[in-house]
């Protein structure tokens, strides 16, 4: 499903990595759903790293309206509202992180809350997600982004019923960004990360559900 990301890398360590200009955007060691997030789009100069708030909303007027934080990878190249910017490489985004939030135990009539950590082997990593530009005559004139998801591996599935579209190699986030592969190329590069790829996760947080409410245990 995807409640959060983490990143705690440095600038030269993301300009080195991607190959892209890190220079006056700003980054946050934690985001949540509605918050911005680091991502690398196509722009008429080439790839740049902007940033995005998370909560997609297409700015084009005649396709449904709505804020989606996560797109399914089954939905993404299917509903018109995904499919009119995942098909067009310009609106096709990487999305940085370093590791993943996933809570478990927010369902009707469990006692314990959890919040997982998920990190892979390799650090830094990208989620694939789509972005829209601003709406027009938006005072806000925010661009908006989601993550795409995927079914579970097996050590997601013991928490959540989704993971975010990890990206599995440098040249699969190559690809994702590549204007010249059509959609069903792309489209087989959304399918869950390997168990083998992932690092060992770690519970950050736990709360005792008490008369529906969240309360924080210390230890």
């Amino acid at each position: 499903m995807c409640d959060g990301l983490s990143f705690s890398s440095q600038a030269n360590e993301i300009s080195d990595r991607f190959g892209v200009s890190f220079k006056d955007v700003p980054w946050w060691s934690e985001s949540r759903p509605s918050e911005k997030l680091l991502t690398i789009i196509n722009t008429d100069s080439g790839r740049a790293i902007e940033s995005l708030r998370w909560g997609f909303t297409p700015s084009l007027k005649w396709l449904p309206q709505g804020t989606n934080y996560r797109v399914p990878q089954e939905d993404v190249f299917r509903k018109k509202q995904f499919s009119s910017y995942a098909r067009h490489p310009r609106y096709r985004c990487l999305v940085i992180a370093d590791g993943f939030y996933e809570w478990q135990g927010l369902e009707p009539g469990s006692r314990i809350a959890k919040l997982h950590h998920f990190r892979i082997r390799d650090g830094v990593f990208t989620i694939a997600g789509i972005w829209s530009p601003p709406i027009r005559g938006d005072s806000d004139r925010t661009s908006t982004c989601a993550l795409i998801t995927t079914p579970p591996n097996e050590r997601v599935a013991t928490v959540r019923n989704r993971m975010p579209a990890i990206l599995q190699s440098p040249a699969e986030e190559v690809d994702w960004l590549d204007p010249d592969l059509d959609g069903s190329y792309i489209a087989a590069l959304l399918r869950p990360l390997p168990d083998e790829m992932m690092a060992e996760t770690k519970v950050v947080s736990q709360f005792s559900l008490l008369n529906n409410r969240l309360t924080q245990e210390h230890s």
